[in-house]
Formats: structure tokens, sequence, C-alpha cells
């Protein structure tokens, strides 16, 4: 998001563009890149809701954020 040094219509114009989808799909999507969907850092290998998961952000074009961003394996789950 934009700092308090932006103007009020760049904040506005920014929430306008982000969709987020949480839940738990139990899906473990891999740790190899997917089309620009899953990064290098996920767990896990695939399986059908792995598959169905990259195919529900391939279909609105998303991508599966915590797999792009390298953390400590023990913190990869929850």
């Amino acid at each position: 998001m934009p700092t308090n040094d932006h103007e009020d219509y760049e904040v506005e114009e920014v929430k306008k563009d982000r969709v987020v989808v949480m839940g738990d799909w139990n899906a473990s999507v891999g740790n190899e890149q997917v089309g620009g969907i899953v990064g290098n850092y996920g767990t896990g290998g695939t399986d059908e809701r792995s598959r169905r998961l990259i195919e529900f952000c391939r279909d609105r074009k998303m991508i599966i954020m915590n797999t792009w961003f390298k953390h400590h394996k023990r913190k990869l789950y929850t």
C-alpha cells in the first residue's frame, strides 16, 4: 500500500487492484515454478487438490503468494 506520503487517490487506486482469497485448500503445490502462479518456495509434492488450486489461480490470473518467499522450513506449515 502507498505510504502517508502518497495522495488519497493513489491509495484508492491500489485498493481496486487487489483481491485476496484465503482459506485452507489442503493442497501442497510443490517447490517448482508453475506458469508464474507457483514460486520456488512451496512444500511437498503435487496432487489432485494442488492441480485444482493451480487451475483456480490460472483461470483468475492469481498467484500463490506464500510460495514466492523463502522461509525456514518449520515456518512453511501451519
